[in-house]
């Protein structure tokens, strides 16, 4: 005990008992003082230094609006890629032609919903998707969620969660997330998952999905 340490080194004082203990209890409230000075500083200079670690571009971060869509929205499936090489499929859509470079439609008899968003969303939104190949789950919606989705100096910062299906299903699925956004002035999107850096898109270099899909950027072949 720091106390006790500090009163072992407590000189012999002379005269009498009382003055002995007096002489103690003077000792022992200024050591318990210079205890509490110490402690008082180190918690206010704690958050001063952490305050070191928030950056000006993430105080000047924009929180960006979003709505998420059902894997079930669409008679579409989204294609296949080489998941080995690219466990983490993702992509800003910013056209029908990148849509329809990923999602493929399959018509379902009796079955009304379209094949894919109207061509006309794109002269307002975006679409990020995000997707794995994985045991099927019981719901598909429920195993990607969005964290946060935020914008600074021209960068968008998805941050979304990822729940490995607790099952043992005798098939794999294609599932993932997409998420509609407003159009923004961005030149690359970062993807984070459950707070890991997965990939960027370089939107500069016209890189709009990787892996890498057919389509130019912005090119348009569905009215």
């Amino acid at each position: 005990m720091i106390g006790v340490r500090a009163l072992d080194n407590v000189p012999q004082l002379k005269g009498t008992g009382m003055m002995n203990e007096r002489a103690h209890i003077r000792f022992t409230e200024h050591t318990f003082s210079i205890i509490a000075t110490t402690m008082m500083a180190t918690a206010l200079l704690c958050p001063l230094s952490l305050a070191g670690y928030i950056t000006k571009a993430d105080a000047e971060a924009r929180i960006v609006a979003y709505k998420k869509r059902g894997t079930g929205d669409y008679q579409n499936f989204l294609k296949n890629w080489d998941e080995l090489r690219n466990p983490v499929l993702f992509a800003l859509i910013q056209s029908s032609a990148q849509y329809d470079a990923l999602f493929h439609p399959a018509a379902v008899m009796g079955n009304n919903r379209p094949f894919a968003p109207d061509a006309g969303i794109y002269e307002k939104e975006w679409i990020l998707v995000v997707a794995r190949v994985m045991p099927a789950p019981d719901n598909m919606d429920k195993v990607f969620e969005v964290e946060q989705i935020t914008e600074r100096e021209k960068e968008l910062i998805f941050h979304y969660r990822y729940t490995v299906p607790n099952i043992k299903a005798t098939f794999i699925v294609k599932n993932f997330l997409a998420v509609r956004i407003p159009r923004l002035d961005c030149e690359k999107v970062t993807f984070f998952e459950n707070g890991k850096l997965i990939g960027k898109l370089k939107l500069t270099a016209g890189q709009w999905s990787v892996p890498a899909s057919a389509p130019e950027p912005n090119s348009s072949t569905r009215q």
